[in-house]
């Protein structure tokens, strides 16, 4: 049977195109959380000259760190999963899932503690160095716990289309980090210059705030749902969206470890300032790209699963939104890069002077991932198992031989950091490619007519849509 042809693929020229956009991401529905993504990043950025003149690059550098590790433990949290729940299409298994990935969450916290404190008893290894060995255990364990609950609270929001309370959640993020970090700051003035645990309880109590308004959103008849209770139907929805776990769940740890190798490999080559000017520089640069991205990116994925599983084609619309994310990700970038001396002599003082040039090579870095973060969805949809092992794990591998080269050939700090970014935007670009192709190759199979031939290796998934 012939697929019901799209409406929008048949028309042509520029108000074709943009019409085609305007389906997929449905503006009405993702402006509130873009808006919500360029509010706080605004506030972010206005408010980060009085966070860096109040913390110092010590301070901020051992923050990223903590956070940094926090971020690959995240994923033991989550499995990713979270990313499964927009596109569910039934409610009660959306719900199921999201109390399974709660229940995780809070097993994995009050495992990270102790296992953190054996590992500083074996080895005498902690992160950063000014904060005492128990609260920087305690505080990474309750920031794996707050991070998981924030994605999953936000993605089962938007799941109920409760896009206002998602974007608020996105919102209160980052203006609640800002103002509590700044008021620590002023009430303790002597500690926060080389003490990063300030920063982390700020991101702490911002999260637990957004979480908590994300609970009041969810509509009262849904509340039963989140709480695990039924622990096993829980268990079984999270089996039941694990068909390829391990193969996502080892491809998601090595893109995480990836990218906090920058900051991990700069402190251990080449130092704390280097790595100070690493961590401003990934915020200045995916600041932007993880919210705004991160905005679009759930709106896109649902709608691409749903006319995927509706049998629709998929390649001009996704074209359409590479070509929109290109030219709107090169002004952006550019003007940063341009920007890039400016904003670090007049905005952040001479103590970051030495990031300017880190900035402006980042900006290639951000512009890549900016493109794949709405384009990762695609090979997990379509079950491309392999694909999103060997990539990563190239990239992985990549990193790792650059870094050893870097060491043993004594490369300069800035050498160092064009061949890592290099690394990273070769990864991501090749990522974006792969994806269009997969949806071009869907798109054929849905024409009438014999069977295209799938490459060799593919394996059958019962998903494949053909004509």
């Amino acid at each position: 049977m012939n697929p019901q042809p799209d409406i929008a693929l048949g028309r042509v020229g520029i108000l074709g195109r943009l019409s085609a956009l305007s389906d997929l991401v449905q503006p009405t529905q993702s402006v509130r959380l873009a808006s919500a993504a360029v509010i706080g990043h605004v506030v972010t950025f206005v408010s980060l000259p009085v966070i860096l003149r109040i913390y110092g690059p010590e301070a901020f550098g051992e923050y990223s760190l903590i956070l940094s590790i926090g971020y690959v433990l995240l994923i033991l949290a989550t499995l990713k999963l979270e990313a499964v729940i927009p596109t569910m299409r039934h409610v009660s298994q959306a719900a199921r899932l999201t109390s399974g990935l709660f229940l995780l969450s809070v097993v994995v916290c009050l495992a990270v503690f102790p296992l953190g404190l054996a590992v500083h008893w074996l080895t005498g290894w902690k992160p950063g160095h000014a904060i005492p060995t128990m609260q920087v255990f305690a505080i990474t364990s309750g920031l794996v716990l707050l991070f998981g609950v924030f994605l999953v609270m936000r993605s089962w929001l938007i799941r109920l289309n409760a896009l206002k309370g998602a974007a608020v959640m996105q919102l209160m993020r980052p203006v609640g980090f800002v103002l509590v970090a700044i008021v620590f700051g002023y009430l303790w003035p002597d500690e926060a210059p080389a003490n990063g645990l300030m920063l982390l309880m700020a991101t702490a109590l911002a999260l637990l705030a957004a979480v908590l308004f994300g609970y009041q959103c969810v509509p009262a008849r849904r509340r039963p749902f989140l709480w695990p209770t039924r622990w096993r139907r829980s268990w079984q929805e999270m089996r039941a969206n694990t068909e390829f776990l391990s193969a996502v769940s080892f491809s998601q740890t090595l893109d995480l470890v990836s990218r906090q190798m920058p900051l991990w490999a700069t402190t251990a080559l080449y130092g704390a300032v280097p790595a100070g000017w690493v961590a401003l520089a990934g915020r200045l640069v995916f600041l932007p790209v993880m919210v705004a991205g991160a905005s679009l990116a759930p709106i896109v994925n649902r709608h691409v699963s749903a006319a995927y599983h509706s049998k629709k084609a998929l390649a001009k619309q996704l074209s359409t939104y590479l070509f929109v994310l290109s030219l709107a990700g090169a002004i952006g970038f550019g003007l940063i890069a341009a920007a890039g001396t400016w904003l670090v002599d007049v905005v952040f003082g001479d103590l970051w002077a030495g990031s300017a040039l880190t900035l402006k090579i980042y900006c290639l870095y951000g512009f890549a991932y900016f493109l794949n973060i709405s384009f990762g969805f695609v090979p997990i949809l379509m079950r491309e198992r392999l694909y999103l092992v060997l990539i990563n794990l190239a990239r992985f591998l990549g990193l790792c031989v650059m870094c050893l080269v870097s060491y043993t050939q004594s490369f300069s700090f800035e050498a160092f950091l064009v061949c890592l970014v290099g690394v990273e935007a070769c990864a991501y670009l090749v990522g974006v490619g792969y994806a269009i192709y997969l949806v071009h190759r869907h798109d054929a199979e849905l024409l009438p007519g014999p069977n295209p031939v799938k490459p060799m290796g593919a394996k059958s998934t019962g998903l494949s849509n053909v004509g």
